[in-house]
């Protein structure tokens, strides 16, 4: 009698403590880097004048340009592309007999886009975005059925959740692989790399023992949406986007998509108030060369830098926000020595991806349920647009003919390739109804960022080249690397801010402050207490 009740003593302090433990936790969503210059004043003073070149009409430029303009500088907006916004460009072509607008990709915008989230209440075009729910995932293997990944409730217990409602894992696969579960509730930017960058996320996750299921249903998807190869991509990066897009915070997987295109969404919007502000924005400019001297910089567009007796144009900064090819081909041609990140192994991917207006996929999504043009299309022809992503994409599609395919033989043929797939497991419903393949669109992309394992030590920041030497130069992209969690679109517009940032103290103007996401995981309440 006496040992079945120490047996259950010892049970009701067992949950106790489980309780205690896994009791809710309230963090805090994001922290704030607050400028280095608090004293300094907001704008630049009356009657002084400062030039600023912007070179990259993308995201990451676009947002240092605004926070330039609004304290008062001269900016000048280069965007080599007919189009601006990066990989939010939209270029319109004609399908159906009438014009769409077709984007650059998918985006969702995720609760921790903090800085995105701020320029866009600044912008006022929150009205162009609405929620969008649980992401489904759809399983070759038929081992697995189709998942509704998200998290609900409260920290721990939205995590306990997905496990409970999810119809392929069970508890005793979750128990298997607890090892891995401290580097993910316990994660540290400032550690991370040292640990874990050397290895790329496959070699992470087979150390640390993790079921083949977790694996498969819970970490597989989000290596296929990373644009980058899943056996060489970064342990590092990875866990630095669990962190960033679902540990973080209850919330963290909380999205919203724009029920419009991303032109008349976002872009128009910011081109409207860049304009207002008095910057001027110049289309298919690409910069040459810089020349740096005592007071300035002296920029030759690419089109002249070889004619003789070419003024160019003298600004007092340059930030270069464009791709990393962009940047080495134009410091490399330039008055300096090259910077030790340009001679580094390119962190820049070397894999294409395919976007598909018709209809092995890594991303499917119906437009027609997202934005209004594809959806009145659908209402009027009782048709859906749909759009195909093929990421790291290897096969080919020419069939050896290079580039001598037409547009609609190109579609013609990638669909072949896409329909086993698609009428296999994502759209069986819409294949049954014999459809027709009225129209497409193709489009091919080789500058997306690699994050291979073994980079991180090569990637810059947005103040390197201030801290090289050239104090009138700095960067922005989301090829670069932040001392705070980011990743994708946040990280173009948050190194945007900082590379204005870069600027705003050089000239003794107060810095803009950045929010961002906390770069702790959340671990358990008694030892954050």
């Amino acid at each position: 009698m006496s040992s079945t009740k120490a047996f259950l003593s010892r049970s009701v302090i067992l949950v106790a403590i489980l309780a205690y433990l896994l009791r809710p936790i309230n963090r805090p969503s994001f922290t704030v880097i607050e400028p280095l210059n608090p004293q300094d004043p907001i704008n630049l003073p009356s009657g002084t004048s400062r030039r600023v070149l912007v070179a990259g009409g993308g995201l990451a430029g676009l947002s240092a340009a605004l926070e330039l303009a609004e304290r008062g500088f001269q900016v000048s907006v280069w965007e080599a592309s007919p189009v601006l916004g990066g990989r939010l460009a939209t270029r319109t072509v004609q399908l159906c007999n009438q014009t769409f607008a077709i984007e650059h990709g998918f985006h969702a915008w995720f609760a921790n886009y903090h800085v995105f989230a701020d320029i866009r209440k600044r912008l006022g075009i929150d009205h162009y975005f609405r929620p969008w729910g649980a992401v489904q995932f759809i399983f070759k293997d038929p081992r697995y059925k189709p998942e509704a990944l998200e998290s609900q409730g409260p920290y721990p217990w939205n995590l306990i959740s997905i496990v409970l409602r999810s119809p392929n894992l069970r508890f005793i696969d979750a128990i298997l692989s607890t090892r891995h579960v401290v580097d993910l509730l316990w994660f540290d930017h400032k550690t991370v790399w040292g640990k874990y960058d050397e290895q790329s996320f496959s070699e992470w996750a087979q150390a640390m023992g993790i079921a083949r299921v977790f694996y498969d249903v819970l970490y597989a998807p989000t290596l296929s949406v990373t644009v980058n190869e899943r056996q060489n991509i970064s342990a590092a990066e990875m866990l630095s986007m669990n962190h960033i897009y679902f540990l973080s915070h209850p919330r963290a997987d909380r999205r919203e998509v724009t029920r419009v295109d991303y032109e008349t969404a976002i872009i128009q919007p910011w081109e409207v108030r860049l304009q207002a502000l008095g910057v001027k924005i110049e289309r298919g400019k690409r910069v040459g060369r810089l020349n740096f001297t005592e007071t300035g910089v002296h920029v030759v567009e690419e089109e002249k830098e070889r004619e003789e007796g070419v003024a160019g144009s003298d600004f007092d900064h340059v930030v270069l926000a464009t791709n990393l090819q962009g940047v080495k081909s134009i410091l490399d041609a330039s008055s300096v020595s090259p910077p030790s990140f340009l001679s580094s192994p390119s962190p820049t991917s070397s894999a294409s991806s395919f976007s598909y207006v018709t209809s092995t996929a890594a991303l499917a999504q119906l437009l027609s349920l997202l934005e209004e043009e594809s959806a009145d299309w659908a209402r009027r022809t009782g048709g859906s647009v749909i759009e195909f992503h093929l990421y790291t994409w290897e096969g080919g599609y020419d069939g050896g003919k290079g580039d001598k395919f037409a547009a609609g033989e190109k579609v013609r043929v990638l669909w072949e390739f896409l329909r086993p797939t698609v009428c296999g497991h994502l759209l069986p419903e819409m294949c049954a109804q014999n459809f027709t393949l009225v129209d497409g669109y193709v489009a091919h992309y080789e500058d997306f960022p690699s994050f291979k394992k073994g980079l991180h030590k090569y990637r810059p920041r947005s103040q390197t080249p201030h801290q090289l030497g050239l104090t009138r130069l700095s960067l922005a992209g989301d090829w670069l690397s932040t001392s705070f969690p980011s990743a994708l679109m946040e990280r173009a517009v948050a190194t945007g801010r900082e590379a204005a940032n870069v600027v705003l103290q050089e000239e003794g103007i107060r810095q803009v402050p950045l929010p961002v996401t906390t770069s702790h995981g959340p671990g358990l309440r008694v030892l954050a207490s």
